[in-house]
């Protein structure tokens, strides 16, 4: 199964994250569904069952040792540059959020998973097809950079399966680990 680890969005977070969507509307882009926001701390590819369970062990040890913790979501950014726009993103700001990200992908690679060289704690809001006017796109980008979304607390990691459909990918929670 595809699969990946995460942090949902919280539900009163969604209506200021699609209007932040709303706000960008210049070139082809596929917006993130509201339903489907979420922060990607480890993405693990296909996966089996046996792994999945490995997984999860390796989880539930990370997250024993969190409390549940607020986040701010602030600012949109762009990977990997404005210059060359392949995902519009929303930042976060925490430690705690790092330090949760970090151990993941380091917990992830001691099961054999690829680890990140330089983790940015993000939300993908959209991923970029075309640019279309690129000064304009820029500016819609550069007028939402000093944004202020709102605060979650993160009080759960989330193994879940993705199944990638004509229409969309399908997120569905293998299962939630407490912090």
């Amino acid at each position: 199964m595809r699969s990946f680890v995460a942090v949902d969005l919280s539900e009163d977070l969604i209506p200021p994250v699609v209007d932040v969507q709303s706000q960008i509307s210049e070139g082809k882009i596929k917006f993130v569904e509201p339903e489907n926001l979420h922060f990607t701390l480890k993405f693990l590819g296909e996966i089996t069952e046996q792994k999945a369970k490995d997984v999860l062990t390796k989880l539930k040890g990370i997250c024993s040792s969190f409390k549940p913790f607020p986040i701010l979501l602030k600012e949109v950014g762009v990977f990997p540059s404005l210059t060359y726009v392949k995902v519009i993103w929303v930042g976060v700001e925490s430690e705690e959020f790092f330090t949760l990200s970090k151990l993941v992908d380091s917990g992830m690679g001691k099961l054999g998973f690829k680890q990140e060289r330089n983790i940015v704690p993000h939300l993908t809001v959209g991923r970029v097809k075309a640019p279309g006017n690129k000064a304009r796109f820029r500016e819609q980008i550069k007028a939402l950079q000093t944004i202020e979304i709102g605060e979650m607390m993160v009080d759960a990691v989330v193994l879940k399966k993705s199944e990638l459909t004509r229409k969309g990918p399908i997120y569905t929670n293998i299962e939630e680990i407490p912090l």
